[in-house]
């Protein structure tokens, strides 16, 4: 839009403000709801590193789609215009550096104090030492003026494991510090289990262990292979406790409602939090859910719903694996949720930046033990190979 289009469409629009830099480098990001540009400026290329370019990217600015096609427009009229005074752009355009490799793996993470990180790192070793595959997923949660990154589920099957898997994974539970009650509950369960999954969370004043026991399902299928929609049932049992003291812990289950239609989860999610508009996390999770459906069918997400015992909890669990999203592809919600729980820029922005080429898988959300509004988004899932060796059980 011209400044004479401007006019005409707007009024009077001052550049007393305006902010003038210089950029000569750029990247462009899409999804579903807006266009994200962003620029920076290329640096001189250090003696001694292989004259490879460096760039910095410090300004981004988000658009609607709608008012990207005007600039874009604009912006070929413009070049079209440049041309015809001082000559055609012959030349092709080029990128001039390598791009950033955004799906590389996360920096080392930095624990709030040696301790901490000394916990994640053992739970790590153990599971290690299973000697068998495993996958694993990373995520952050965030609530107000809070950003937790340093959380990680490792999962693997049951039945990949050597000798007797429960006596094995029992020893595992006793090496993290599991609660006796918890350990009680775990070996009577475990029977019926077909995948166990090990979890670390950081959090703002300490560190927690997870174990998960994922039980058998038996979904009913037509003649013709569609599944039959059947009755809510128990899909995981969570247990969570404080590894520096096993007096302090939780049990969280989680009950999947399969086969839901995207009506009858926005229906349960506004039950879910009383129909009150004041929790962010619902609303995110409904305007992502809406964009998600664009893109798969229904029966590909997974729906679940988390309780616990003696407190507050109640929260959803949407597994979105399916629609192949990756987390740039929810960038301007995650920045939109970001601003509403005043979450600190020079650390938020960076994380989504360092993973927006990561599988967009889970979306998690509701009241926290204590009460308060909370968001948690799990990508990459990957595959870690172990050498196979057996497992120290003592």
């Amino acid at each position: 839009m011209d400044a004479e289009a401007s006019r005409q469409e707007f009024g009077l629009i001052s550049n007393l403000n305006i902010d003038t830099v210089a950029a000569n480098i750029f990247e462009v990001f899409c999804s579903p709801g807006e266009v994200i540009l962003a620029f920076g400026t290329i640096q001189t290329p250090n003696c001694g590193q292989d004259d490879l370019m460096q760039a910095s990217l410090d300004r981004r600015i988000m658009l609607s789609p709608y008012i990207a096609k005007k600039l874009a427009a604009l912006l070929n009229n413009k070049v079209r215009e440049y041309e015809s005074v001082f000559g055609t752009l012959s030349h092709e355009v080029q990128s001039t550096f390598s791009p950033v490799n955004n799906s590389s793996p996360p920096d080392t993470p930095v624990f709030a104090s040696r301790e901490i990180a000394g916990k994640a790192h053992a739970l790590v070793r153990l599971v290690d030492s299973l000697g068998v595959d495993y996958g694993m997923e990373r995520s952050f949660k965030i609530s107000d003026k809070s950003l937790l990154s340093n959380r990680v589920i490792m999962g693997l099957k049951k039945s990949d494991l050597t000798g007797d898997p429960d006596e094995t994974l029992c020893s595992v539970f006793t090496r993290m510090g599991m609660p006796p009650n918890f350990m009680d509950e775990c070996r009577k369960l475990l029977p019926t289990t077909e995948f166990v999954h090990f979890g670390f969370e950081e959090q703002r004043d300490g560190c927690l262990y997870k174990a998960y026991l994922e039980f058998r399902t038996n979904l009913k299928f037509a003649p013709g292979g569609a599944k039959v929609t059947q009755e809510p049932f128990l899909v995981f049992l969570g247990f969570k406790w404080d590894p520096f003291n096993n007096n302090k812990g939780a049990k969280t289950s989680y009950t999947c409602y399969p086969l839901l239609s995207v009506d009858e989860i926005q229906e349960r999610l506004s039950n879910l939090f009383e129909r009150n508009p004041d929790y962010k996390s619902f609303e995110t999770a409904k305007n992502i859910l809406q964009n998600a459906v664009k893109i798969i069918s229904n029966d590909k997400i997974v729906y679940e719903e988390v309780s616990e015992e003696s407190n507050p909890r109640k929260s959803f669990d949407m597994n979105l694996y399916g629609a192949e999203l990756c987390i740039r592809d929810i960038y301007p919600f995650l920045m939109d949720i970001g601003r509403h729980y005043a979450l600190p820029a020079d650390q938020f922005i960076p994380l989504c930046d360092r993973i927006s080429d990561k599988r967009f898988g889970h979306l998690s959300g509701g009241i926290d033990r204590e009460g308060k509004d909370f968001l948690t988004v799990y990508y990459g899932v990957e595959s870690v190979d172990t050498p196979r060796r057996p497992v120290d059980v003592q």
